[in-house]
């Protein structure tokens, strides 16, 4: 098969949807590298993810190339109306757009086209994004939606929004989770620093995301300062920024200055080492698409205090503990929980073991490998 893929966040983006994008791409390298993968996107930026597959022999890059094209035409522009012919020219069967969009005039060239929908979350919480955006996202995904010959949910949330607020059809989605990066399996790396700045307490808590309103270290900070005053240390990984001023404002105020630690990691090696150091994991997040640290924590043998509803009991299944993502005295008697009960603790690390099974790469694979035959086949 040859297969082409929207990569602007593959080769740009170091977090969610980018995860998201290289994680599958690497998984079907692996599984069939006989196929042609062609990665549509703008020029690679100066701090792209370093990923390990970006010299793989059956990928193909396409970029805006005439010195024309980059200057007179917007990269976005290039990515809506200069894909579809050159994906043409280049053999592609199947057009997978892995983040809620995809190119004008794919089925005027006969290509079939898939698009990933991660989540409507500026439409299920609209006062958390400003109205152009809004607007904008709406449009990308309503036009992506009409467009694809299916629709891929990553999980029953995201179906189900889409189903409730845009109104497309249940038969024209199918329900396909994430797996995730190799680094995060039991058997690939270990917790041990790889620098003396990364050195940790022997027994801390790791919280992972962002300091946005919804990630909600906010309420992950109160229940931790209702722990007893012999607490293990709290990392955060919040990126430097304006929201990351208030949570720091907020840790001053509850007095957690002296317990708070913060780490950026690198890549998803480093993100890994500090999951399989931690006691256990809090994600707290109001609404999610599908929640992949809670995924990843589990792949990494630690538990996890995550949040009652969206998506992110998908993610963890029983292998989490779930509160109210608002409700402070409830976090924090799970905290308490994870850290004073060994058998709660070992207990939830045996599950874990036997739910991450089921999100293995080789899985994920398997799974769209049958998906892309189906739509390239004679009767799709």
């Amino acid at each position: 098969m040859v297969i082409g893929f929207d990569a602007k966040r593959l080769l740009h983006n170091r977090t969610g949807l980018g995860n998201y994008a290289r994680t599958l791409v690497a998984s079907l390298l692996k599984q069939a590298p006989q196929n042609e993968y062609h990665l549509f996107s703008p020029e690679v930026g100066e701090h792209s993810p370093n990923w390990s597959h970006k010299s793989h022999p059956s990928l193909i890059y396409h970029h805006p190339q005439s010195q024309r094209m980059a200057q007179g035409i917007r990269n976005s522009l290039w990515r809506t109306y200069g894909v579809a012919k050159i994906a043409a020219l280049s053999g592609v069967q199947i057009y997978h757009g892995l983040s809620h969009e995809l190119p004008f005039g794919l089925s005027r060239h006969k290509i079939r086209s898939i698009v990933t929908i991660h989540d409507l979350i500026f439409m299920r919480h609209p006062e958390w994004y400003p109205f152009a955006d809004r607007f904008f996202y709406r449009q990308k995904v309503m036009r992506a939606c009409q467009q694809a010959d299916l629709i891929v949910a990553i999980s029953e949330c995201t179906a189900n929004d889409l189903v409730e607020l845009l109104k497309i059809p249940r038969e024209r989605m199918v329900v396909i989770y994430q797996s995730v990066s190799p680094e995060f399996t039991t058997q690939t790396v270990d917790c041990s620093p790889t620098t003396e700045s990364e050195a940790l307490p022997q027994t801390y808590i790791l919280a992972v995301g962002n300091c946005d309103t919804r990630k909600n270290y906010q309420t992950v900070l109160k229940a931790y300062a209702q722990l007893p005053q012999d607490r293990p240390h709290l990392v955060l990984t919040g990126r430097r920024g304006s929201d990351r001023k208030k949570i720091e404002a907020q840790i001053r105020n509850e007095h957690l200055s002296d317990y708070i630690i913060w780490r950026q990691p690198s890549d998803a090696e480093s993100l890994a080492r500090l999951y399989r150091g931690a006691r256990f994991s809090v994600y707290l997040s109001r609404y999610e698409g599908f929640g992949l640290p809670v995924l990843e924590s589990i792949a990494c043998g630690t538990p996890v205090l995550a949040a009652q509803g969206s998506s992110l009991s998908e993610a963890g299944g029983n292998a989490a503990i779930y509160v109210p993502s608002n409700d402070v005295e409830a976090a924090s008697m799970a905290m308490r929980r994870l850290l004073y009960d060994d058998n709660f603790h070992q207990n939830l690390q045996q599950l874990g073991a036997t739910w991450a099974e089921q999100f293995s790469s080789v899985s994920l694979a398997e799974t769209w490998l049958d998906v892309y035959g189906r739509l390239t086949g004679p009767n799709p």
